[in-house]
């Protein structure tokens, strides 16, 4: 059985995240200034982004304006996949995924990172040696001729994940201060190791057609992450692009860059 994406129709995506509109008045002791024109640049950038998105895991200090990262939540995707026509063995479902909590991000390393100032965008390479999803799911529609109407809870695990970043920024001057605005953010899988599914009541709960069905897509996850790649990867690029924009909103352009009149110039 082939299995083919043919479109995505719909994607909700929602993070639970408490607004607060103050920003950080100290530099904290684990930021460092990074000079843009430096020799050691890459390494205080890759310093700085491992602090303010991994290591400070419950969110930032003295504020509640972001939720932790590790676990974090995506409230709702809605999801449909679709088959050619010509399809022996067509899968058309329609999935609506709910509370889906994502555990293992603060395990990640950023391994590399670098500024473009002609463009102001910055680069960033991450990886990540382990991420396990869990999820409320409820799906319709047939596998293989076969009818699929059911609703339970499902487990994805992911290893080895390298992505990369890129990031258009801009400087934002406001009365409190000067601070980033980031304006896009995009996103690239590099590598994946491995990837193994699972769902609960699949077929009524019939245990047989559950297996074929765990034993299929674990066999085959290569194809399958080929054609989900793109629907992950804007989830990201969501999650990324809210959460930083909140991040650089609190946190003092100075705080990062001590030449950041350069910034502003360019």
């Amino acid at each position: 059985m082939k299995a083919h994406l043919l479109e995505i129709l719909i994607l909700l995506i929602g993070f639970t995240y408490i607004h607060a509109g103050n920003f950080l008045t100290e530099k904290p002791d684990v930021l460092e200034s990074c000079s843009f024109d430096g020799p050691k640049l890459k390494e205080c950038l890759i310093s700085n982004l491992q602090v303010i998105f991994i290591n400070w895991t419950h969110g930032l200090p003295g504020s509640n304006i972001i939720g932790p990262v590790d676990p974090f939540t995506i409230k709702r995707l809605i999801l449909s996949r679709s088959s050619p026509s010509d399809d022996s063995n067509p899968v058309n479902v329609d999935t609506d995924v709910r509370n889906v909590l994502v555990s293992g991000v603060s395990q990640a390393k950023i391994v590399d990172a670098s500024y473009l100032p002609k463009n102001n965008k910055t680069e960033v390479l991450l990886w990540i040696p382990k991420i396990n999803i869990d999820f409320d799911y409820s799906v319709k529609g047939n596998v293989g001729g076969r009818k699929l109407d059911d609703h339970s809870k499902g487990h994805v695990k992911i290893e080895k994940l390298l992505i990369a970043f890129d990031v258009d920024i801009a400087s934002l001057v406001t009365p409190k201060g000067n601070f980033i605005d980031v304006q896009h953010v995009s996103v690239s899988f590099r590598e994946i190791g491995k990837l193994k599914f699972k769902v609960n009541k699949l077929f009524g709960g019939d245990k047989y057609l559950e297996k074929l069905t765990h034993d299929f897509i674990n066999e085959n996850w290569v194809e399958f992450y080929i054609s989900w790649r793109p629907i992950i990867e804007y989830v990201i690029e969501t999650m990324v692009f809210l959460r930083s924009r909140k991040i650089f909103s609190y946190i003092p352009a100075e705080y990062l860059i001590d030449n950041y009149a350069l910034l502003e110039s360019l």
